[in-house]
């Protein structure tokens, strides 16, 4: 059970990030825009963004119902898939950072195309396997109640093959743009570049794996909106944000 006081810290501690994060994100968007360097980075940042606009909102409506039992059948599957979505564009959105800076002539260029093709099928297939493990929760609550509400709790299976390849995928985004740094000789601005990019692939996988301990822990649940925003915000106005000047 979710305090109503947790709730409202919660909710008002994301609704600040919210717009610190908005004002940012369009602050950094106005800018590669104009400078003529939107780039894949840019665009996945951009589905980020909304993903996790989408989930914070649903997450809002998911812990107000909790403290009566119900949940908007609505809220639950826009935050189930908007938050694997989220997640998933975060990775792809530094991974096309890397490459953007790699030679195209360089056989870690067409590595790091690869990897953003596993993390897109990967994303694909958790979403349709949260997807099906949902429908048939909402048959099984559908065929025993009348309600419009139902809340879909995945399988301790299915959570733990989430962390597995969720592990894998964070382990992947800090090792890249380490393998490129000792083998790909880059300017000095694309080398600074490139740490602050490693920087903010380690601070994505600690935010994951926090993140997804405030979900796993019930008294901690409440919070896990407001690192689902800080995790918005790292792609929308983190290291990505000085990469235009060093270009």
């Amino acid at each position: 059970m979710v305090h109503s006081a947790s709730v409202r810290e919660s909710m008002i501690a994301s609704g600040v990030l919210d717009s610190l994060v908005l004002l940012v994100f369009i602050f950094r968007l106005w800018i590669r825009i104009r400078m003529q360097r939107v780039g894949w980075e840019d665009i996945w940042a951009t589905i980020a963004f909304f993903c996790g606009m989408l989930n914070v909102t649903s997450n809002w409506a998911y812990l107000g119902k909790l403290k009566v039992g119900q949940v908007s059948t609505t809220a639950m599957w826009i935050y189930m898939i908007s938050l694997t979505c989220l997640v998933w564009a975060v990775r792809v959105s530094i991974i096309f950072s890397i490459i953007r800076i790699i030679p195209a002539r360089e056989r870690l260029h067409i590595h790091g195309l690869m990897i953003v093709t596993f993390f897109l099928l990967t994303c694909s297939a958790l979403v349709v396997q949260r997807a099906i493990s949902c429908s048939y929760a909402y048959r099984v609550i559908q065929s025993s109640t009348s309600s419009p509400y139902f809340s879909c709790s995945l399988r301790p299976v299915l959570i733990i093959s989430e962390l597995a390849v969720g592990a894998i995928a964070d382990i992947i985004t800090v090792i890249f743009p380490l393998y490129v740094l000792r083998r790909v000789t880059l300017p000095r601005k694309q080398l600074r570049l490139l740490r602050l990019l490693f920087s903010s692939s380690i601070a994505v996988s600690i935010m994951c794996s926090v993140r997804m301990a405030f979900q796993i822990v019930p008294s901690l649940t409440s919070w896990a909106i407001f690192m689902t925003d800080i995790q918005v915000q790292c792609p929308s106005s983190g290291p990505l944000l000085p990469s235009r000047w060093l270009d």
